[in-house]
């Protein structure tokens, strides 16, 4: 395959749009869709079968389309991924979301960028040592944190359940692993059949988690709203398919750093939704938070942006057309290294899709946050 040139292809802007307004509102919108849905469905048996049917239709679609099946080590590592993020992190949104407004879970949730910084400190290989911003960043969360958990009546309003808080920061820690975990480790090629395998292992481990709770002991199938119906499979169609499909395609075709912009949309989204909908209380409490957790997302993704273009103009130096080399070999150089992210559904054939990135930009929530991805 020869190089691509990234700029040989023209996006409708029409597309963009639609694209984004899928990220940021639908993504947005999953969190009061789950506490619908879990008002008279099983929590942890809805949001399991939610991945196990995505997983299966994606698997499904990925054997329709002949994609070669994945050997029994990517299979293994899809697995431990599937685990760490549809069953270690939205089973926390699901178990959190029982005791929290549906708008504050995806408020806490927007910290996980930061839970990812604390974990590249640690981790074999990467160069996570943290600077001014970082720590200055991780400061700003925490107070946001404290100030939401802090007993009493602080600002007017009263503190949140405790151990919900708890269970959906470490909700977040093992997404933030598993997302470090997917990153280095061999998983299928396929992004169909990576995604599909890490939805279905981690909704069939919910669903098993449900039924150990008694789940299906208390179930009434004859109690079943339709509005929980409708959000389950809202959450099904929409959240983990067309909205995840709209982030893959995004991640390929534009900044990866514009993408990462729904850390911060979507906690607003769930928040006025939650209000408008559901009649959650925004009060005093919540405002001051939300200013600090998000403006700590955003100055650790200011300083993440120049950490990664220092990085950037050092490797520039060392491309071939610096050392006298064939401006061919810098289009090699730069196909190499596109930040793209497959198509979600395997629609587009990498060997005729030319998208158009900018390697200037950071992959910041991202790529931090694995392609099978947050979908809360």
């Amino acid at each position: 395959m020869s190089p691509a040139n990234p700029t040989s292809r023209t996006i409708s802007p029409v597309t963009l749009i639609a694209a984004f307004a899928a990220v940021y509102i639908i993504w947005g919108s999953t969190y009061l869709e789950i506490r619908l849905a879990m008002e008279t469905l099983p929590p942890f048996g809805m949001i399991g079968l939610r991945f196990g049917i995505a997983g299966v239709l994606m698997l499904a679609w990925a054997g329709l389309r002949g994609t070669p099946r994945p050997t029994a080590r990517q299979l293994g590592w899809a697995s431990v991924v599937g685990l760490l993020l549809p069953f270690g992190g939205t089973g926390a949104v699901v178990w959190a979301t029982q005791y929290l407004d549906s708008g504050l879970v995806a408020l806490l949730v927007a910290m996980e960028p930061l839970w990812m910084a604390v974990l590249m400190m640690a981790w074999p290989g990467v160069d996570g040592r943290p600077g001014m911003t970082t720590w200055a960043a991780l400061g700003l969360g925490f107070a946001g944190a404290v100030l939401l958990a802090a007993p009493g009546n602080v600002l007017g309003t009263g503190g949140v359940h405790l151990p919900s808080l708890i269970v959906l920061m470490a909700g977040c820690l093992s997404w933030a692993g598993g997302s470090l975990v997917a990153r280095n480790v061999e998983l299928p090629a396929s992004q169909t059949v990576n995604s599909g395998l890490q939805m279905l292992v981690g909704g069939a481990a919910l669903c098993v988690w449900g039924a150990l709770r008694g789940e299906l002991q208390v179930f009434d199938p004859s109690a079943a709203t339709w509005t929980s119906m409708g959000a389950f499979l809202y959450l099904i169609v929409f959240g983990s398919i067309v909205a995840f499909s709209a982030y893959t395609w995004l991640i390929r075709t534009v900044s990866p750093t514009w993408v990462s912009t729904h850390t911060y949309v979507n906690p607003v989204v769930a928040i006025f939704l939650g209000w408008l909908i559901a009649n959650e209380v925004v009060g005093p409490r919540m405002l001051v938070a939300s200013g600090l957790i998000l403006g700590s997302v955003v100055l650790m993704t200011l300083g993440e942006a120049k950490k990664h273009r220092r990085k950037m103009d050092g490797e520039r130096a060392l491309e071939p057309e610096s050392r006298g080399g064939h401006k061919d070999d810098v289009a090699d150089v730069a196909e190499r290294r596109r930040l793209a992210g497959p198509d979600l559904l395997g629609l587009n054939d990498p060997a005729d899709s030319v998208v158009q990135v900018d390697p200037d930009a950071l992959p910041l929530a991202s790529e931090s946050l694995s392609p099978a991805k947050h979908v809360a």
